[in-house]
């Protein structure tokens, strides 16, 4: 009978917050993952155990962000079970937009221009293959 007590408004309000939560667990994983390719940093480790000294750096610079984060911390303690947005396949995701980004702004600024592109590989002493890469 009331407008302020129908189920559309309640459904209504209750997508915003979730929408809202939404894009703050979005926002935390793309902060870190920005972070992890600023740093030309691997995302896993050898043992995500939480007795892990060396857990993978994305959890740990993840929790971290959490910790630092007031509101990320607060949404983050109670996100629903499928939808934390740090699954393996959603850091593959973020990662390979920000590979569009980055490739769209050097095209950007290539213009017309000129560029080439150099590979060089050779082996170490310990017989490690190291690979330059020039653009």
């Amino acid at each position: 009978m009331t407008q302020k007590q129908s189920i559309q408004t309640a459904l209504d309000k209750q997508s915003k917050e979730v929408k809202s939560e939404y894009q703050v667990r979005l926002n935390a994983s793309i902060e870190v993952i920005k972070q992890l390719l600023k740093g030309a940093l691997s995302f896993r480790g050898h043992d995500k155990s939480e007795s892990s000294i060396r857990r993978c750096h994305f959890s740990d610079l993840f929790e971290w962000h959490t910790e630092s984060n007031e509101n990320v911390r607060s949404i983050l303690k109670r996100p629903p079970l499928n939808n934390k947005l740090t699954s393996p396949d959603i850091q593959k995701d973020i990662t390979h937009s920000c590979a569009k980004e980055t490739i769209g702004k050097i095209l950007e600024e290539l213009r017309d221009g000129y560029f080439a592109v150099l590979v060089d590989e050779s082996r170490d002493v310990s017989c490690k293959r190291q690979m330059a890469f020039f653009l």
